[in-house]
């Protein structure tokens, strides 16, 4: 495989799209994005081996047993995405179930859960999903020949699975960890933009500092349904972008919220992880999260962060870098709408 350090930074095409501004990404970043890429290019290897080489075994037996066997490079990526889920949840319970026996194995399952969720979300929203069952179902449509047998279309779909995969596992980790570095990058360099919208403090300097305290609480609350909201509007082509009604935003925000509580309080065991969970949900749905204004705000905010991005060069690290950067551009401004809620009169 060969890594370039330096991808052609040529703007996305969009009739929609602002002016084009002039900036590109400097030395220390352009590195950056490379490390990432190659760390995420090797966590990659190790679970493309395994996803390609069962797949690859069990399809090209489906392949050698019939000519018409109709597998599509599709069904290859949803094979892929239920082995890699599968794969996770099968180590974690198997390890908690050694630690700590069958109440060990739920608790590694459930926490294995959510992240697998996240993982598989990317996997797919992020094309790799995708890149991944196209590299391997034309390497075996090449390879086997239909019909010529199960036994002999799973031998070679074992060995060309497992090669396949794994390329183009180190191949989309490599975009992936691109992606997610520039994603972050872009997400950081919205802070100040952010937060220089924010509404100040007024006041005599008692009630300055009770109203940072207020907003700097109310803004921690509404962050959560900023970055999920961010997250889904992210994960979206901005053509295909669409409003979410305001019973789906008060959704949104009831549920990121009741998760950031339930989390928190998963410190004082399962009666915690309820009243963390209960007090969450109502923070979100009276919450800033809630407001009429918050998803058209941190929708501006989105348009304004994406506007003079660059194409990375391939569509797995542009989606990667879209997702990443929209998740922190909506946690800056959930923060700053709910600072704002508390600065009201």
């Amino acid at each position: 495989m060969q890594i370039r350090l330096s991808p052609p930074l040529k703007r996305r095409p969009s009739p929609t799209e602002p002016a084009a501004s002039n900036r590109k990404p400097g030395v220390l970043r352009t590195t950056a994005e490379a490390v990432g890429g190659i760390a995420m290019g090797a966590l990659r290897i190790p679970s493309s081996l395994i996803d390609g080489t069962l797949i690859g075994c069990y399809q090209g037996a489906r392949m050698g047993r019939s000519q018409d066997h109709g597998i599509t490079a599709k069904e290859v990526s949803k094979s892929l995405v239920y082995v890699n889920l599968t794969e996770g949840l099968v180590k974690a319970g198997a390890c908690g179930f050694v630690v700590a026996g069958p109440t060990g194995a739920a608790v590694a399952l459930t926490q294995e859960g959510v992240r697998s969720a996240a993982d598989v979300f990317m996997l797919v929203k992020g094309g790799s999903a995708n890149a991944l069952g196209t590299s391997v179902h034309e390497a075996l449509t090449n390879r086997i020949e239909a019909g010529g047998g199960a036994w002999r279309g799973g031998a070679k779909g074992l060995v060309t699975g497992a090669v396949s995969c794994t390329k183009a596992g180190a191949k989309t980790g490599f975009s992936e960890g691109r992606g997610a570095v520039a994603g972050t990058c872009e997400a950081a360099a919205e802070i100040k933009n952010e937060f220089s919208l924010a509404k100040p403090l007024r006041g005599h300097v008692l009630a300055r500092a009770a109203r940072a305290a207020a907003g700097a609480v109310s803004g921690l609350l509404a962050a959560p349904a900023g970055l999920l909201l961010g997250l889904i509007q992210s994960s979206s082509s901005s053509e295909a972008r669409a409003e979410l009604s305001v019973s789906k935003q008060r959704l949104v925000s009831v549920g990121a919220s009741t998760a950031m509580g339930a989390a928190v309080g998963a410190l004082g065991g399962p009666l915690g992880i309820a009243l963390g969970g209960v007090a969450g949900g109502m923070v979100g749905l009276l919450g800033a999260g809630s407001a009429s204004n918050f998803q058209e705000s941190v929708s501006q905010s989105l348009t304004r962060a994406q506007e003079d991005d660059l194409d990375m060069g391939t569509d797995v690290a542009n989606k990667y870098r879209d997702i990443v950067q929209g998740s922190g551009v909506g946690a800056w401004a959930g923060f700053r709408l709910g600072w704002d809620l508390a600065q009201s009169d």
